[in-house]
């Protein structure tokens, strides 16, 4: 019996052992993270990617650290490189919703591919749809896409959600005579 328990005992400690390094290094990956989006709001791009890559070497499965270091390669006009990171974001959280948003934004503003940007944006409506930024965001790649029902109607249902730029933006355009109703 004592040879059973010695047994289960090493075997027991073997593997608390391994569950507090699997800890500490998905603690390090965080810190890292939690670094580099210092480092970002800070406007030191380059070393908040030192930081992300880091926190992505330490845990290749960190959804967050791809999305945050795709929104910093976004800051540095690397769309492609965003737009890498945030599809793998979204491959490792399916429900990633801020990842497909900031796709779709990547592609909107930097790319101009309106129909890739309305499709991130759909996705990210479907995980919630109450979000009205994408709403609105949406409905500016549609109005600019030529789709100008689909983007009165996104922009108006972004305004039922409470998004202020989407009323001030309607305002705009009604103000310089641009068509804002279906």
């Amino acid at each position: 019996m004592t040879i059973v328990y010695l047994i289960l005992t090493v075997i027991a400690v073997a593997i608390i052992g391994y569950l507090v390094e699997g800890f500490k290094k998905i603690k390090n990956a965080m810190d890292y993270n939690k670094q580099g989006a210092t480092n970002y709001f800070s406007k030191d791009f380059n070393r908040a990617i030192q930081c992300f890559d880091k926190a992505i070497e330490i845990n290749p499965g960190y959804s967050e650290a791809y999305a945050n270091r795709g929104l910093t390669k976004d800051a540095l006009y690397d769309s492609k490189g965003a737009i890498n990171d945030f599809s793998e974001a979204v491959r490792i959280n399916p429900k990633d919703l801020a990842s497909y948003y900031n796709r779709g934004n990547t592609k909107k503003d930097k790319l101009q591919d309106f129909t890739g940007a309305i499709q991130d944006y759909s996705k990210a409506i479907d995980i919630n749809s109450n979000y009205a930024l994408a709403y609105y965001s949406r409905g500016l790649a549609k109005y600019s896409q030529g789709d100008i029902k689909g983007g009165l109607r996104d922009l108006n249902k972004a305004i039922e959600l409470g998004n202020e730029s989407a009323y001030a933006t309607m305002r705009a355009m009604k103000e310089n005579g641009l068509h804002v109703r279906d």
